[in-house]
């Protein structure tokens, strides 16, 4: 086992892209459904097989001596699934799009709990890691948000040089 700093920074990295792609997920359900049209595609057919055989894989990777690393890949490739489905979608979910979200969803967080994922809710767990990472940078989110639309302006007045100051300001920020 590798438990150097790089290794945790990039288990954190991953579960920053678990915990963004079911906030993602989640607000994809929320929103209204755009018939029941069943589509030919590829993605859905995918989907669907990932979605269904998600379980049973985990449990024979489990089963396999406790082989977790083969276990966390199958959440990898369902979240891939998500991510392609929600691209599909466009905001624009068909019950059969939703079908497949909400049945992957309860898997993922359900499963989930046998290594302790995904107990936080995705909004929560976003929420705090952008508070930290303000207070990493020692900026406020009012900081942010002005100098966007400074930056902005200055990008409508074709004034390059204040824009490019606007961008370096927060580069500088994050390397010190």
């Amino acid at each position: 086992m590798d438990y150097s700093e790089d290794s945790f920074n990039d288990a954190k990295i991953g579960l920053d892209k678990f915990y963004t792609t079911l906030d993602s997920v989640q607000e994809e359900l929320k929103k209204p459904l755009q018939g029941q049209k069943k589509t030919e595609s590829p993605i859905i057919d995918n989907c669907g097989k990932a979605v269904e055989s998600f379980q049973a894989q985990f449990e024979e990777a489990m089963d396999d001596d406790f082989n977790t690393a083969q276990a966390l890949g199958y959440f990898y490739d369902l979240l891939t699934h998500f991510n392609s489905l929600l691209t599909l979608s466009k905001g624009r979910p068909t019950e059969e799009i939703a079908h497949l979200l909400k049945q992957g969803l309860d898997h993922f967080l359900k499963i989930g709990w046998v290594f302790g994922l995904f107990r936080e809710a995705p909004e929560q767990y976003l929420a705090q890691q952008k508070k930290e990472g303000l207070k990493r940078l020692n900026l406020t989110e009012e900081e942010i948000l002005r100098s966007m639309e400074e930056r902005n302006l200055a990008r409508k007045e074709k004034n390059f040089k204040k824009q490019m100051r606007f961008e370096g300001t927060f580069f500088q920020k994050e390397l010190s």
